[in-house]
């Protein structure tokens, strides 16, 4: 499995609105060693409590970059 992904795409598709007009989503560029790739599903997200059933997408990339932090530490 690849971790490339296509930034532009990422950063349009997480855009939030500001002063009315949609501003692309940071992007955080770090350096240094790289990390094997994991998959994860949403049954996943049980470890790390309760979840709503109702879930926005930011709220979904939240969980899972808490779980790829808790797998690296």
């Amino acid at each position: 499995m690849s971790a490339t992904m296509e930034e532009d795409l990422f950063k349009k598709y997480f855009a939030r609105p500001v002063a009315g007009r949609p501003e692309d989503a940071p992007v955080v560029k770090l350096d240094g060693r790289t990390y094997d790739v994991g998959e994860y599903y949403l049954e996943d997200l049980a470890e790390l409590g309760p979840v709503s059933t109702l879930i926005t997408s930011h709220q979904l990339l939240l969980c899972l970059f808490r779980l790829i932090i808790a797998e690296l530490n």
